[in-house]
């Protein structure tokens, strides 16, 4: 079984502890969890074991480390904090053994149709991956924000990648959230979009965006890749 790590920006998109318990297995599934977890599935056949981390506690370490490797003087300085938090994630996945790592930040919450952003930040967590050590990190992403990825569920698939310029700004009526209200009449709060995702069958196959392919295709070809090794 793939064991995999993860970490998020908060409750609504891979998940939360359930306090007072830490144990990074007990925590409740955020709607993007479940379409990793369905993404590993369909290549395995299995489940993975998935453990969660905290966004807090990357931030935390990354502040009190002071062996990382910084990035180079071309990576912006905009980009240096998902660097350090893949540096710290991919440390942690190194140190404990798990077989993939995936590190969840939207693209931009005021400047979302700008490409540049997404690829700095999705290149900024691979680099951060890489130099920690550890293979196998993938940069989650979504463009402008993981509610535009639900979004194309619940339009049955169609014209998906005009999803992406939708504003990343949560004042805007064109936000993902704001449109996933419009449509089915309810507030996207986690318990919604999980049933969304984990329950309604939110089909990963089907789904075709720039930012979610790239995010797919990157897990699909480690989790291949680690199948390769272990079979």
């Amino acid at each position: 079984m793939i064991k995999v790590l993860v970490s998020g920006e908060g409750k609504t998109d891979m998940g939360e502890l359930n306090y007072p318990d830490t144990d990074p297995a007990n925590f409740n599934k955020g709607h993007k969890t479940c379409l990793a977890e369905q993404i590993i599935k369909q290549r395995t056949g299995e489940f993975p074991h998935i453990e969660l981390i905290a966004k807090t506690t990357l931030t935390q370490k990354a502040k009190s480390s002071h062996r990382m490797k910084l990035p180079g003087k071309k990576s912006r300085q905009k980009t240096a904090f998902f660097y350090k938090n893949a540096y710290i994630l991919g440390k942690i996945a190194l140190e404990k053994q798990y077989d993939i790592a995936i590190l969840f930040r939207d693209t931009d919450g005021t400047q979302s149709s700008s490409p540049s952003n997404w690829k700095e930040r999705t290149d900024s967590i691979h680099d951060g991956f890489k130099a920690s050590d550890f293979q196998n990190g993938v940069a989650m992403v979504p463009k402008p924000t993981s509610e535009a990825w639900i979004l194309c569920c619940l339009q049955k698939y169609q014209n998906c990648e005009k999803l992406e310029k939708l504003r990343g700004n949560e004042n805007s009526s064109k936000h993902p959230k704001k449109i996933i209200e419009q449509i089915t009449g309810s507030v996207p709060t986690m318990e919604f979009l999980v049933k969304i995702a984990c329950e309604d069958n939110c089909d990963t196959e089907q789904i075709d965006m720039p930012s979610f392919n790239a995010f797919k295709t990157c897990l699909e070809k480690i989790t291949t890749e680690i199948e390769n090794k272990q079979g």
